[in-house]
């Protein structure tokens, strides 16, 4: 992600288009080797049922990354549910399963969960017992900055696993702030709750902390939940925009709404390492919000697992703080914790194929060096050094044709005709056609050709992803093609195919969803009564299945089926109160009725005219106006009202000839 980088990458475009004699770049991603068979796919992994024995499936917890953590905490508003520990601690394996079963008693949706060890293992990484400054500085800041902002102190500096605490970042308490809202002081052992009267106080303990956030009977606790799109847009947004303000020349904001089927999961190190042993065909994104290369094609990689009905791209941050400290930037030589970046590729990616070479006659700069496992009494070893993003389809038993270890499946990478490599790096404002930095007309064709062949060359890995399961086929029928806004019509989804169990249905508007998620039940159907607050026009609607958890079989789209939305008719009347004459002036009374709406709903304009003279407009309020007629010349005048309509009610129109006096 330096300026070396780009350079490289445009050098290699240059050469290529040199080669070919035009831009038409292969687009395909380097395949890292032959895969005769894979196992059954699994592109959604639960962490925490395989990480904590006897919790099960469908918890309420999620992990949070450091940078997800602050994130959260130094939000304006929201009241969030947090669960400091990690599988390393005995009490926190312990009690983690009361906790859950308590909190979907309140029906807590989401428990964030963060590992203070942020490589899931070691003290040494431990935000609250390193002797690395840099690591131990990540506390002090949550603490000094959020989670001592109490009026009763919880967080000490010295604390122990596991911490449940409710944190609203805007309460007060008579003035002061007081963000912790409640928060468990009870650190209990399996020894300790070995019993079934101390497990069923343990649970009230857990109930106490909800019940300072809940309401009604039964109790139901009113926490908020934060989801992946809204943190990755949020934070990659906002960094975008911080750091190239010129729409013009940058582009603007990266995700949108339109995003909202979001497909990106930022994960931690412990889960990067239990999805690399998990079975299953998985997409991995490695990159950060802190990265501009990164942030110039998540938009893309969302589309593309959409696309190919991939429910889960695992985000991992080389940054173990998100930010850019060398030193917890596990990919840096420098790092004292290179060795997790190294044991990581030597372990599980024997097959990576990078731009850089890890060989001693390249430069350092070139490979990683670490010690293995950390330990400095061994001889240091080189691997390869991936830049960010990095975009790979993996799976753990692959293997090639000759029966070799070939768990990365596709890389997203361009191969020279040397058989080198290049990686795609290139920004957000080339994949729009920006100018971005320059104005040079070759330098502008050269960023724009490698962008758009970066973009194209997600395509194979994220169907690589879906190429090995059993197909499904979707289908939309609407109950009408069309009905007057504020009706309504049924849409109903049908998914076929070989082992399909359930999974979830978005309709779509175009590039907009339009749904909340609807389930499919055993058989395959879902039905979902369309909004009525569709606009008027034409609707070109879709309907996305996606698999659920753990599912072998791939997603699917329906063709698109055509509603059209019309206005509601209307009726307009005209009342004359007064008759105008030569020398006074008249008084009309207008009605307008739509049906179906109620009356003190119809607005609008109208206009009178006199054959193509306007004499008199006005408004539409609660369905009637009174307006004044200017004095008219005698003799028989014929008097049209139109009422013009609005975005969701018709024009209609009324005439009335009225013999018009001189007095």
């Amino acid at each position: 992600m330096t300026l070396l980088r780009r350079n490289l990458a445009r050098t290699a475009l240059v050469a290529a288009i040199a080669l070919t004699g035009s831009a038409a770049i292969s687009t395909t991603a380097a395949q890292a080797a032959e895969v005769p068979v894979r196992p059954a796919v699994s592109d959604n992994v639960d962490y925490f049922a395989a990480t904590y024995p006897g919790l099960g499936t469908g918890s309420v917890y999620e992990t949070v990354t450091y940078e997800r953590f602050e994130y959260l905490l130094k939000k304006d508003t929201g009241t969030y549910a947090f669960l400091i520990g990690g599988p390393t601690s005995a009490n926190t394996r312990a009690t983690i399963g009361y906790i859950n079963q308590v909190a979907k008693s309140y029906g807590v949706k989401k428990i964030y969960n963060f590992d203070p060890k942020l490589d899931g293992a070691t003290d040494a990484l431990d935000v609250r017992k390193s002797t690395n400054t840099v690591v131990s500085e990540l506390y002090t800041r949550l603490l000094t900055n959020y989670l001592s902002k109490d009026t009763t102190t919880v967080f000490t500096g010295a604390d122990t696993d596991p911490s449940l605490f409710i944190y609203d970042a805007s309460h007060k308490v008579e003035g002061a702030e007081d963000r912790i809202v409640s928060a468990l002081d009870s650190v209990e052992s399996a020894a300790s709750l070995s019993t079934t009267a101390a497990v069923t106080s343990y649970k009230a303990k857990v109930a106490s902390v909800f019940d300072a956030v809940s309401t009604g009977s039964p109790k139901v606790a009113q926490l908020d939940v934060n989801t992946q799109f809204q943190f990755l847009s949020e934070q990659i947004n906002s960094r975008h925009v911080a750091t190239y303000a010129d729409e013009s020349l940058y582009g603007g904001p990266i995700l949108t709404e339109d995003d909202s089927d979001f497909r990106l999961q930022s994960i931690t190190y412990p889960e990067l390492i239990n999805l690399l042993k998990t079975p299953g065909d998985h997409a991995i994104l490695f990159g950060g919000t802190w990265c501009h290369n990164t942030r110039a094609v998540v938009k893309y990689i969302n589309d593309q697992a959409r696309a190919n009905g991939v429910g889960t791209v695992y985000v991992f941050d080389l940054r173990l703080d998100g930010l850019s400290s060398n030193d917890l930037h596990i990919r840096a030589t420098s790092s004292q914790y290179a060795n997790l970046y190294g044991d990581l590729v030597a372990t599980y990616f024997p097959n990576l194929v990078t731009q850089y070479i890890e060989t001693a006659d390249k430069p350092a700069s070139q490979r990683v060096e670490y010690y293995p496992g950390g330990d400095t009494t061994q001889t240091k070893k080189a691997v390869k050094k991936l830049q960010v993003p990095y975009v790979i389809e993996y799976n753990k038993d692959a293997k090639s044709s000759t029966g070799a270890a070939a768990p990365i499946v596709n890389q997203w990478i361009h191969k020279n005709a040397d058989g080198t490599y290049t990686e795609y790096m290139t920004e957000w404002w080339n994949t729009l056609h920006r100018p971005g930095y320059t104005s040079d007309p070759a330098a502008l064709t050269e960023n724009y050709a490698f962008a758009d062949e970066a973009v194209a060359a997600l395509k194979p890995v994220f169907a690589g992803v879906a190429a090995h399961r059993a197909k499904t086929t979707t289908t939309l029928a609407l109950s009408a093609k069309g009905y007057e806004y504020g009706k309504s019509a049924v849409a109903t989804v049908s998914v076929a195919g070989q082992n399909i169990s359930s999974g979830s249905v978005t309709i779509r508007d175009g590039a907009k969803t339009i749904t909340t998620v609807a389930s499919v039940a055993v058989g395959g159907k879902a039905t979902y009564t369309l909004p009525a607050s569709l606009a008027v026009g034409k609707h070109s609607l879709t309907a996305v299945f996606t698999p659920k958890a753990g599912a072998t079989v791939t997603g699917s789209s329906s063709a698109p089926a055509v509603l059209t939305v019309s206005a509601i008719a209307t009726t307009t009347k005209l009342k004359v109160v007064k008759a105008p004459t030569k020398k006074a002036k008249g008084k009309f009374t207008i009605t307008v009725k739509a049906s179906g709406v109620p009356v003190k709903s119809v607005t609008g304009s109208y206009v009178i005219k006199v054959g193509k003279k306007t004499v008199a407009k006005g408004k539409i309020k609660n369905g009637t106006s009174t307006v004044k007629i200017p004095k008219t010349k005698a003799g028989k005048k014929k008097f049209t009202v139109t009422f013009k309509g609005t975005t969701t009610l018709k024009s209609s129109k009324v005439a009335k000839t009225i013999k018009v006096k001189k007095s």
